[in-house]
């Protein structure tokens, strides 16, 4: 029988209350936690990503939350990377893991590790940036569209990076990105990734209403709480609209507002419609792998 300490993983839609049974788990079996959260990572962006506050993380080890500058590029391989050497470095302590969130490639490169991609072609980019420059990132994002339609389906928004790094691999190999992530869709059987392939991963789930309902009562809290200060600090920093970090949810929807065509309460209403859509989206990616055990969620925690 095995004597490795145990790696579990909580999944699910946003709102549906991870990271508080991550922490009672963490609590419970003395166990590290490692944020599997794409936004989560950057500093700055506490309140619009519903981070655990410093009070809830006291006692335990977090990975992978506001640790990363807005204005360093990362992506699912590279936090794939990071998540590797962190559960390395518990299982050689005997430590136990918690690893949770809801961000579907972070999660799908840590359990279907990404096949070898050529490096980032600096004339390719170069490129890229003179066809931005001249038609814009919505252009680009229907190239992509029609030469990669299955990853371009997979993106929250016109995400700048991700577009760019997925034409240059094509660019550079003529093959879709997306067929560089192992197993596709009839491959999900089991993970692939031998440190997790034996592991429990548990998702939680609710009802859609009550999904609905804590979707906008948090909503109304991350307002309540200073959104708008946050947004402002962060474009006060440098970062742009068309920056991966100001084109999430929570983010994104406050452009109109700063430029004096959008109310508060419209903004949060555009916050509300968009996060239900991304939730959405993240089930039904979720229930391609069978090898999740789905938990009903309760109506407490975050």
């Amino acid at each position: 029988m095995s004597t490795r300490p145990p790696i579990l993983t909580v999944l699910g839609p946003t709102a549906s209350g991870k990271s508080a049974l991550a922490i009672r788990l963490a609590k419970t079996l003395g166990a590290e936690i490692l944020s599997a959260d794409s936004r989560q990572c950057y500093k700055g962006m506490s309140i619009g990503t519903s981070a655990t506050t410093p009070e809830e993380q006291l006692g335990l080890t977090h990975h992978y939350v506001q640790s990363i500058s807005p204005h360093q590029p990362e992506s699912a391989s590279s936090f794939s990377i990071f998540a590797n050497k962190v559960m390395e470095e518990t299982q050689r302590k005997g430590t136990p893991l918690i690893i949770v969130g809801g961000s579907t490639l972070y999660l799908q490169a840590l359990f279907f590790p990404l096949a070898s991609l050529p490096p980032a072609s600096k004339e390719n980019l170069e490129e890229l940036e003179r066809q931005e420059s001249r038609e814009g990132l919505q252009s680009l994002y229907r190239k992509l569209e029609r030469v990669d339609p299955h990853y371009a389906s997979t993106m929250d928004g016109l995400n700048r990076q991700r577009i760019f790094r997925a034409l240059d691999v094509w660019m550079q190999t003529g093959e879709p990105f997306s067929s560089y992530h192992s197993q596709q869709e009839q491959g999900y059987d089991n993970p692939t990734n031998p440190v997790v392939q034996s592991q429990p991963v548990f998702g939680l789930h609710m009802d859609r209403a009550m999904l609905h309902d804590r979707i906008a009562k948090r909503v109304k809290h991350m307002i309540d709480r200073g959104l708008q200060d946050e947004v402002e600090q962060l474009l006060k920093s440098g970062c742009s609209w068309e920056s991966s970090p100001m084109k999430s949810v929570g983010y994104r929807e406050w452009k109109p507002f700063f430029e004096g065509n959008a109310s508060l309460k419209e903004v949060q209403e555009a916050i509300i419609v968009a996060t239900r859509q991304y939730a959405k989206r993240q089930m039904t990616w979720f229930r391609r792998w069978p090898f999740v055990q789905w938990i009903h969620a309760g109506v407490s925690g975050r």
